[in-house]
C-alpha cells in the first residue's frame, strides 16, 4: 500500500472516532444538566423561580421542582417546592418566606431509577415589605431575665418578685418594712 492510502485510511479511522465521541459531556453521568435557577418577580414572601433541564436521549425525569433553605447548599431534605414544565424550562411561585431573609435555592431533577441531579445554588433576599408587614414578623429580642413564659411572670416564681417599690395600700410587708395603710 501506498503511503497516500495509509494516510487516507488514518484520517478516515480519525473521522469515525471523532464523529461517535459522546458530545454531552455536559449532562453529567446521571445524563442530565439543570442550569441555576433564575428568581424574578421577588417580593416579601417569595418569587418566581426558572431554570432549565437537558436531558440526554433516553433519560426520563419523574419530577421536577426548587429546594431552598437559609443555611445553604440546600438538597430535596430540605423545603422543596414542585415545578410545571414547559419545553426544556420549568416555573413556579415561591411564597410563605420571612421578609428580608437570604435564601439559597437549588433547581432538581428526579431522575427514573431514584437518582436526584441539582443545579448551581443561586441566593436571594426576600424584600423589607410594608411596615405592616415588618411589624407583623417582629421578634423581640430574648433577654437573660426573660419576663415571658415560666420566667418571672409565673406565679410559681412569685418568690423573685421584688415587692419593694411597690406603691399598693395593700402590700402590708416588703422586704422587712412594715407599711401603713392610708388612714380614711
Amino acid at each position: 500500500m501506498k503511503l497516500s492510502d495509509w494516510l487516507i485510511a488514518a484520517a478516515c479511522c480519525l473521522h469515525v472516532l471523532v464523529a461517535c465521541s459522546n458530545d454531552n459531556n455536559d449532562l453529567g453521568t446521571e445524563g442530565v444538566a439543570l442550569s441555576a435557577p433564575e428568581i424574578t418577580e421577588i417580593t416579601s414572601d417569595g418569587g418566581r423561580l426558572t431554570a432549565t433541564l437537558a436531558l440526554q436521549d433516553g433519560i426520563r425525569y419523574t419530577a421536577t421542582g426548587f429546594c431552598y433553605n437559609t443555611e445553604g447548599t440546600p438538597d430535596q431534605y430540605d423545603a422543596t417546592v414542585k415545578a410545571t414544565v414547559s419545553g426544556n424550562s420549568f416555573t413556579t411561585k415561591l411564597s410563605g418566606l420571612t421578609i428580608h431573609t437570604t435564601y439559597h435555592v437549588r433547581a432538581f431533577a428526579a431522575v427514573y431509577g431514584g437518582k436526584v441531579t441539582y443545579s448551581p445554588e443561586v441566593t436571594f433576599t426576600t424584600d423589607e415589605g410594608s411596615l405592616n408587614q415588618q411589624l407583623a414578623a417582629y421578634t423581640a429580642p430574648t433577654y437573660p431575665d426573660d419576663y415571658v413564659g415560666a420566667g418571672i411572670t409565673d406565679w410559681t416564681a412569685r418568690n423573685k418578685w421584688n415587692l419593694a417599690n411597690v406603691h399598693d395600700p395593700t402590700v402590708m410587708r416588703a422586704a422587712g418594712c412594715r407599711h401603713r395603710q392610708a388612714e380614711e
